[in-house]
C-alpha cells in the first residue's frame, strides 16, 4: 500500500473537459444547460484573450480557471478571473492557488489581476487575501433583460 499523495497538474482546458466542467459548476450552484456551456467553453478555447486551465488529478478534473484579458478605455489593462472552481473533496489542498499562481504567470506584460466575488463568499474573500489580493472597491451589478 503506498501513501504517496497523487499528483496533481495544471494544463489547458480542451473541449473534451465540458461535462467535468459542467459537474463542477454545479457544485456551486451553477446550473447552465450543459449544451450551452459547451459552445461557451469551445468559444472561450478559441478567443486569445481568454484562458480556461483544469487542474487534473488521476485524469479527473477536480478544478478549474477561466481569466481573460480586460483591455477597456479607462483603465490599464488587467487580467480578470471569471470563474474559479475547485470540487469540494479537493478544497483546502492548493489546488485553487495552482490555478490562480498559472494564471497570473500566462498573461505576459499585465500587471494586475482582478476577481470579482459574490459578497455572500467570504470564504472566496479569505482566500483571495491569502494570496495577496485586495478589495480595490464594492459595486452593483445592474442587468435588464432583453
Amino acid at each position: 500500500m503506498s501513501n504517496k499523495k497523487a499528483e496533481t497538474s495544471i494544463r489547458k482546458a480542451t473541449s473534451n473537459d465540458h461535462e467535468q466542467i459542467q459537474s463542477l459548476s454545479r457544485e456551486l450552484g451553477y446550473d447552465l444547460d450543459p449544451e450551452i456551456q459547451s459552445r461557451h467553453l469551445n468559444h472561450l478555447l478559441n478567443n486569445s484573450s481568454n484562458l480556461v486551465l483544469v487542474a487534473e488529478m488521476e485524469s479527473q478534473v477536480i478544478g478549474f480557471i477561466h481569466a481573460y484579458a480586460a483591455i477597456t478605455l479607462t483603465s490599464t489593462p488587467f487580467i480578470e478571473i471569471a470563474a474559479l472552481i475547485v470540487g469540494q473533496h479537493h478544497q483546502g489542498q492548493g489546488v485553487g492557488r495552482a490555478l490562480v499562481q498559472a494564471i497570473e504567470t500566462s498573461f505576459p506584460g499585465f500587471q494586475n489581476c482582478r476577481v470579482r466575488c459574490n459578497i455572500k463568499r467570504e470564504e472566496a474573500h479569505q482566500f483571495y487575501k491569502n494570496l495577496a489580493y485586495s478589495s480595490i472597491k464594492r459595486q452593483e451589478i445592474f442587468q435588464k433583460s432583453l
